[in-house]
């Protein structure tokens, strides 16, 4: 028997509840969870790991090549998210994998920088082995080349540009000892110089900067922005840097482009 006193309102109140719990239990499967970069990574591995496509990968993190630095963090969409089924992603990602079965492809990597110079190079191989004991720099001022030797293998070759006439980059051996991802700004033309690598106790370093195909710095070594934070993760407080006029690089590795 009902009671009397029975009223609607508190049924109301819990199915009110009961529709709110379903949104939020739909917001949270459609959001989306973080991974952070480790060595080694490349974007095929992780979509594939976390059940996405690499397109979808990179689009969710405006990514606009293969590239990933070690230590960023991306975003990755739930399988929900891409709009096809588990099925659909495993003969996706197997197809983009074929596109991308020659050796060159899945080793190398060739960045245009400027019309002047040879595109950087990045061998993924030799840079998934690097660690915080096994790399050093080489600059070739000659050439206007730096190169990331990775137990004396060529990991990352390419364009830079260092000192002009009158302000020449000092030669000799370095270690970097001050290193600033983003807000170092020079104290005398008042330029950002993201990714700071300070060379000893000179007031130069590697940065991003302007790479036209020569030399034109003030004494810095100007990185490409699509390098430079590369050589930033794959570098640390302590790493070798060595300026010369002219680098003969190895024989075994990635060759330096002619």
């Amino acid at each position: 028997m009902i009671s009397p006193h029975f009223t609607p309102i508190r049924w109301t109140a819990i199915v009110g509840t009961l529709s709110l719990f379903a949104c939020s239990t739909l917001t949270a499967a459609e959001s989306s969870t973080t991974y952070v970069v480790r060595k080694g990574d490349t974007l095929g591995c992780i979509a594939r790991d976390h059940g996405c496509t690499v397109q979808t990968l990179k689009t969710t993190n405006k990514l606009t090549s293969d590239l990933i630095v070690t230590g960023r963090t991306l975003r990755l969409p739930q399988p929900a998210g891409t709009g096809l089924s588990e099925k659909q992603i495993e003969k996706k990602d197997e197809k983009d994998s074929k596109k991308d079965d020659r050796p060159s492809a899945k080793l190398t990597a060739t960045i245009p920088i400027n019309t002047k110079q040879p595109s950087a190079v990045i061998n993924r191989d030799v840079l998934s082995k690097a660690d915080d004991h096994n790399t050093s720099v080489v600059i070739d001022i000659s050439r206007q080349r730096a190169f990331l030797l990775v137990g004396g293998r060529v990991a990352i070759e390419t364009p830079v540009s260092t000192g002009k006439e009158g302000h020449p980059t000092p030669l000799g051996v370095f270690k970097i000892s001050e290193r600033m991802e983003s807000g170092k700004v020079s104290n005398l033309y008042d330029a950002a110089m993201p990714y700071w690598m300070r060379l000893g106790s000179l007031a130069i370093g590697m940065h991003i900067g302007v790479v036209p195909g020569a030399p034109a710095s003030h004494g810095c070594i100007r990185l490409p922005r699509q390098i430079a934070p590369l050589m930033f993760a794959h570098t640390t407080t302590g790493t070798t840097v060595r300026v010369l006029e002219r680098w003969t690089p190895p024989s075994k590795g990635l060759l330096a482009a002619k």
